[in-house]
């Protein structure tokens, strides 16, 4: 298992990891030099929002996505190993999301990826959910032995400035919306109001937390307590299958920072029945994808191809632009989305939603669905960056003291 998780570990580092950005991309569509950035968009694509002014289904949605959760598999390997290269990998992976938050001229605005190419070009349509990553990743890595002084500076820099733009952003004339690089509203980027979800409301307040953890300005202290305890209370709705394996993944990161960071006892208690909780929504999520399967079965399913993303039938989403913008969305190939990413992307957010748990530790069910999935995967013939998330679970469950 040692062995196979080393070759992962290279194979994400080799494979999917620019040294241009210090930034991770999502596919690759062949197994050679550059396979992760050889499709994807151009600059002048990228100025007119083409396909999408997301780059979804472009190999560049991600990045922050990636980093963050690599980060985490990064020091927590440190933290057992003590292995002197990873501080390097470390502060690669840092420099790489201070990039994407600091290429825009919109202050605290985290773009998902930059292009290589040019190393500025970025999509003006982020997420709720890239935000999250970033904060998140950002803020393990402040404090961590990992994190030079100078890197610790921009960290504090760019999270005031993200906390900043919440804070301007996030009020009722924008429908608490994060807004886009370019003024705009935008997708996937409520933060409050009515509308929000259960696994969606404690995002805010952990953003501030963070912010005030690092930078230690009493606001953003103050920005947290207010929205924090009507969060938990939408938080307490959540059910199981309301949401995808990566969204319960985002809400258990907001409630494992606000665990640590809030010093409120009665608060860390709530934090840590609601992890229990958000464990429960996906416990059967990776047995159900490996459970009892010997890895040869996986092989072939595993080494699906995508296929470069203008050759594919490019759909629109709208008959009309929708907040000034036109969504073509160019999806990924059936079989390598439904077979060799989400089944493997899954079984590490799993996985990692359990081993952030308090006082808890994954049953076998879901330790030998993660050993199976490790097993199966073959760097030379996989072409997604998903076996990161798997990587980023292996190195927490080892933390726990859990031999795979």
């Amino acid at each position: 298992m040692n062995l196979k998780t080393e070759q992962l570990w290279d194979f994400i580092w080799d494979s999917f990891f620019c040294n241009k950005t210090n930034l991770i991309y999502d596919f690759r569509i062949h197994n050679g030099k550059n396979g992760c950035t050889d499709d994807l968009p151009t600059p002048y694509e990228i100025s007119k929002s083409f396909p999408n002014p997301s780059g979804y289904g472009t190999g560049m949605e991600d990045s922050v996505l990636n980093g963050g959760a690599f980060l985490e598999a990064v020091i927590a390997k440190y933290d057992l190993t003590h292995d002197e290269s990873l501080r390097e990998q470390c502060q690669k992976l840092v420099k790489g999301l201070l990039l994407c938050s600091s290429v825009s001229c919109e202050k605290g605005f985290v773009a998902r990826s930059v292009l290589p190419t040019d190393c500025k070009s970025y999509y003006i349509n982020s997420s709720r959910d890239q935000y999250t990553h970033w904060i998140y990743g950002l803020y393990r890595a402040y404090f961590s032995n990992l994190c030079t002084d100078e890197l610790r500076s921009e960290i504090k820099l760019r999270m005031k400035e993200v906390a900043s733009k919440f804070e301007r952003d996030i009020i009722p004339q924008n429908n608490y919306t994060i807004i886009r690089a370019d003024g705009t509203l935008s997708e996937t980027n409520q933060m409050w109001g009515k509308e929000i979800l259960p696994h969606e409301a404690l995002r805010l307040p952990m953003f501030y937390l963070a912010a005030y953890k690092v930078t230690g300005e009493q606001k953003w202290y103050e920005l947290y307590r207010k929205y924090v305890y009507d969060a938990i209370e939408i938080s307490k709705r959540l059910k199981p299958g309301a949401c995808a394996a990566y969204a319960y993944l985002q809400m258990q990161y907001s409630q494992r920072l606000i665990y640590e960071a809030d010093d409120d006892i009665a608060v860390k208690n709530i934090m840590k029945e609601l992890m229990y909780m958000t464990f429960d929504c996906v416990k059967d999520v990776a047995p159900n994808h490996a459970k009892g399967q010997p890895a040869p079965e996986y092989a072939k399913k595993l080494c699906a191809k995508n296929t470069p993303w203008r050759t594919r039938k490019l759909t629109y989403t709208y008959e009309e632009p929708k907040n000034g913008y036109f969504w073509c969305n160019p999806g990924l190939d059936p079989d390598f989305k439904n077979e060799a990413f989400y089944p493997i992307r899954e079984v590490g957010e799993c996985l990692i939603v359990a081993a952030l748990c308090p006082d808890k530790l994954p049953d076998n069910d879901q330790i030998d669905a993660l050993k199976n999935m490790i097993l199966a995967v073959d760097p030379q013939n996989h072409y997604s960056s998903a076996p990161l998330l798997m990587l980023d679970a292996y190195w927490l469950i080892r933390k726990l003291g859990i031999t795979l």
